[in-house]
């Protein structure tokens, strides 16, 4: 299968739950169905009489939907139009409380049935010419785009294991590894009553739940069919681990341990480039700036460096430790 990947962002989101009466609450990622006014809006697809919809019935058109960033949530108290029309002298606002994805940024991995309308949409997304201005829910909301790549990929059944880096409807939801979830502290939230598809009356005909990682990392889960995607992930630690589809993800993990223990091995501290001497001079360096609350600074190495901003109303305590530090020198040689 052909699938084209591509990050959308913004500055503010907003797609508004089916069930929420009083405020508009927001799911925290786009539907579905949004998106295909998104991919219609890019290409200038016909809106009049619904006519972009005919585009994506019948599982023409799949998709996954990533979260590259943490969610946050914002609720804005907004003055609306009390009736559907144009604002007249003497209407009376209506206050209502909307909620808003601050600053969300999604990788969208598209397919579809139609070679033409994939070819189209891969061109405007690499040349940034979209028909349209897209927007993230409403049309306020502006949304920017990036073209990450296109690539083949197969549907995979397994009972292991795998690192998921789209939402997961309930669906195909299996069960947790809960010890590589504990691992890389993951953060998994479900939201209820998810569109996923819409005749071209704007009738909602199928809804699932929906899993997802709040803060863009992978969800170690087993779920029906998946489709392997080499990347490199977020990870919560001070590496990176990467995807294989050639191998399960206990064999990457042990792999990875391996070589981490290899190299530890030839970890070590050559006394070429620290004789006593020197050792000592550091010592008594350390020991100075530590007093003067620069320790630091010195660790870093930038006890010399000229101040700059704010830090040039210090620069009296910068000018103090560079005359001590230049005594010490000098003392021991």
């Amino acid at each position: 299968m052909k699938i084209m990947v591509f990050d959308i962002w913004g500055d503010y989101a907003h797609f508004k739950k089916i069930y929420s009466t009083t405020s508009a609450l927001s799911y925290v990622v786009p539907t579905k169905t949004s998106l295909y006014g998104y991919v219609g809006a890019v290409l200038g697809m016909e809106k009049q009489g619904n006519q972009y919809l005919r585009s994506f019935q019948d599982k023409q058109c799949l998709m996954g939907i990533g979260v590259l960033d943490r969610i946050r949530m914002q609720r804005i108290n907004i003055n609306l139009r009390p009736v559907i029309g144009t604002w007249t002298e003497g209407d009376t606002p209506k206050p209502t409380m909307m909620e808003f994805v601050y600053r969300p940024r999604y990788r969208i991995y598209f397919s579809h049935s139609d070679e033409g309308l994939f070819e189209e949409l891969h061109e405007r997304l690499d040349k940034r010419i979209p028909t349209y201005t897209p927007s993230l829910g409403l049309a306020n909301l502006l949304s920017n785009f990036d073209l990450v790549k296109v690539l083949q990929v197969d549907s995979v059944q397994s009972n292991d294991a795998a690192l998921i880096q789209s939402v997961i409807p309930l669906k195909k939801f299996k069960g947790f590894d809960r010890d590589l979830m504990s691992t890389l502290n993951c953060e998994v939230i479900e939201q209820s009553l998810y569109p996923v598809e819409m005749d071209i009356e704007r009738n909602v005909t199928e809804r699932d739940d929906i899993l997802l990682e709040r803060t863009g990392k992978p969800i170690p889960a087993i779920v029906s069919n998946f489709s392997p995607y080499k990347t490199r992930l977020k990870m919560s630690s001070s590496f990176d681990l990467v995807s294989h589809p050639d191998r399960t993800l206990e064999e990457h993990l042990t792999s990875c341990d391996d070589i981490s223990a290899r190299l530890l091995e030839f970890k070590h501290v050559s006394l070429a480039f620290f004789q006593n001497q020197n050792w000592k001079l550091c010592g008594v360096c350390s020991f100075f700036f530590m007093i003067l609350g620069k320790g630091r600074i010195f660790s870093k190495q930038k006890s010399l460096m000229p101040p700059s901003g704010k830090a040039r109303r210090n620069s009296w305590k910068v000018r103090l430790t560079t005359y001590i530090f230049s005594k010490v020198i000098n003392s021991l040689e």
